[in-house]
């Protein structure tokens, strides 16, 4: 793990080393204990407001950056060593802080969260809820399409980090044969009946009844999932993102879906973010659709664990022990 360098803190001579939180999810208890964590530490916080007006000359006494700071400023930051980061999802940060920065962040707070989103979102589409909110609407009473179980299918996840994990957990509670598929060589613990590599992807969504991607966002994953992969999917599957829209090939996603290929997708991100308005996407009815949502920092559900992360890594960052939590900005996530 990466090592953050102690500084010695002279409390006679009145030094201590500056740390600033701007736009964390946190109460206002929650900030009273990370401002009386700080002192007690030795740390000097500062919080900026989300209006402030934030420039390179301002942030730079600043030794670690907790929360969201524009990536731009962050370059060549003299004093700057760490970089805590309320979501998951850090590339945008990755390139924008120096070599020796250390860049950590809130990987695991949302795990639950994203897990009763995509397990929400197959049931909705098994049961065609779309459809029959849609008729609810219209005042319409009649039956649609034959209802789906989650006991019972073949779910493969793509990215079996926490998130993918946590998901599968749960949809194996229900019934699901849930197999992974990952970076790795080494096969999967249970729940995962079965492990493939990405290699494989064509053998592990032959026989899928829906499919879960939980992939970051690199130069790796871009377009990931393409035409190629729909065309090995079970006719009429699911497909259900909630990793990052750049790794699925959107064209070749629509396709699907028009063509009958896919029966439904659930889908939390894009390839452009706000999608944009003219997307076929949004008029689809086998669409279920959402602006990013499912694991918000801002969500009370998902706040308290990223207090804790804040928290440990803040009493680690004065001790000088190494953080948690460390992103590998060489992959990106």
């Amino acid at each position: 793990p990466a090592m953050i360098k102690k500084i010695p803190i002279s409390k006679k001579e009145g030094f201590s080393l500056q740390i600033a939180f701007r736009k964390v999810p946190f109460s206002e208890a929650q900030r009273r204990a990370l401002d009386e964590a700080c002192r007690t530490q030795g740390l000097s916080p500062t919080w900026f407001s989300e209006e402030e007006a934030l420039t390179w000359e301002v942030l730079r006494p600043f030794s670690a950056l907790l929360g969201y700071f524009p990536p731009a400023l962050l370059k060549n930051l003299p004093a700057l060593q760490w970089v805590q980061l309320p979501c998951a999802g850090a590339e945008r940060y990755c390139g924008a802080v120096g070599e020796h920065v250390v860049l950590t962040n809130a990987s695991g707070a949302f795990n639950t969260a994203i897990a009763e989103y995509l397990l929400l979102g197959l049931l909705a589409l098994y049961r065609d809820l779309p459809g029959y909110f849609q008729n609810q609407r219209a005042r319409i009473w009649k039956p649609l399409g034959p209802a789906r179980t989650v006991a019972g299918s073949t779910v493969p996840v793509i990215g079996c980090g926490e998130i993918g994990r946590t998901f599968a957990q749960k949809a194996a509670a229900l019934g699901a044969r849930v197999a992974g598929i990952h970076r790795g060589e080494a096969p999967l613990p249970a729940p995962f009946v079965r492990t493939y590599t990405q290699a494989d992807l064509p053998r592990a969504l032959a026989g899928a009844d829906a499919c879960v991607l939980c992939l970051p966002a690199t130069e790796e994953t871009r377009g990931f999932f393409s035409e190629a992969a729909f065309r090995a999917m079970r006719p009429g599957a699911v497909l259900l993102n909630c990793g990052r829209g750049s790794t699925v090939d959107e064209a070749a996603l629509v396709k699907a879906l028009e063509s009958g290929r896919l029966s439904g997708a659930v889908l939390d991100v894009f390839e452009k973010e706000p999608l944009p308005k003219d997307s076929p996407l949004w008029g689809m009815p086998n669409v279920v659709l959402t602006p990013h949502i499912s694991g918000r920092d801002g969500d009370p559900c998902n706040a308290p664990e990223i207090f804790a992360i804040f928290r440990e890594n803040l009493t680690r960052f004065a001790e000088g022990r190494p953080l948690t939590h460390i992103v590998d900005k060489a992959r990106g996530y």
